[in-house]
């Protein structure tokens, strides 16, 4: 999208320059932040016939952007403690 630098198709092609797989980000505006943001992201591999879809969050709740944070939940220190191994 030209307007908010979301990518929202892209071509993926194979070593001969033949097309293989695509790739849509579905999005929508949240108007009320302001953002435009990826609802779900689909993947289709045209050769197999076959897709994936990433992100369907039908019984999620909505998203919120504006979560309290500040500059501590940036330390060094909190990324450790929020870390997985």
């Amino acid at each position: 999208d030209e307007d908010s630098y979301q990518i929202m198709l892209i071509d993926h092609y194979d070593r001969r320059g033949e097309i293989w797989r695509f790739s849509e980000a579905h999005c929508i505006n949240y108007y009320d932040v302001p953002t435009f943001w990826s609802t779900v992201e689909t993947h289709h591999d045209l050769r197999s016939g076959r897709y994936v879809a990433v992100g369907l969050d039908n019984k999620d709740p909505v998203n919120t952007f504006n979560s309290p944070l500040s500059e501590s939940n940036y330390s060094p220190q909190a990324l450790r403690s929020r870390g997985r191994r």
